[in-house]
């Protein structure tokens, strides 16, 4: 939880510059979640619309 709060503290400006370091850390977390959880939507995504058109290619 501390990461959500450095991260909106660089976010509002007002953080304490030693605690930088950290934020910046909280960053690049949320972007690897955000990017992780993009790919596997594309992923699902995908395969679902692959076996739509296979399904109704059987009928």
């Amino acid at each position: 939880m501390e990461e959500l709060y450095l991260l909106f503290q660089l976010l509002n400006g007002s953080m304490h510059p030693a605690l930088l370091p950290l934020a910046h850390r909280a960053l690049a977390g949320l972007a690897a979640a955000v990017s992780r959880a993009a790919g596997a939507f594309l992923l699902s995504y995908f395969r679902t619309i692959r076996k739509i058109v296979e399904d109704q290619a059987r009928s």
